[in-house]
């Protein structure tokens, strides 16, 4: 913008502070980065922990419809699980 209008001087810094200031700077934005990468980390880890347990209590639940004959009441079902066991097989295999 300065180019355009002579009417404004141009601004001219020193260099030494940015020199001193940039291994500073270029330091603390590889802690940060290693920060929210180990935060990243943690949260898919536990992402992965939550489908795990998830996928062992469908597994139960489709174990246990088997045995009870599909009621889960312990009453005859005719042992094809009712409406549930497609969904929780699709949900295992996923």
């Amino acid at each position: 913008f300065a180019y355009l209008n002579d009417n404004i001087p141009e601004l001219q810094l020193p260099l030494t502070p940015f020199e001193l200031t940039a291994p500073v700077l270029g330091l603390l934005l590889v802690f940060r980065t290693n920060t929210a990468y180990d935060r990243f980390e943690a949260g898919s880890e536990s992402a992965w922990d939550i489908t795990g347990r998830c996928r062992t209590v469908i597994r139960q639940l489709v174990a246990w419809t088997d045995e009870t004959g599909g009621s889960g009441s312990g009453g005859g079902g005719g042992g094809d699980g009712g409406a549930f066991e497609p969904v929780a097989g699709a949900f295992v295999l996923m």
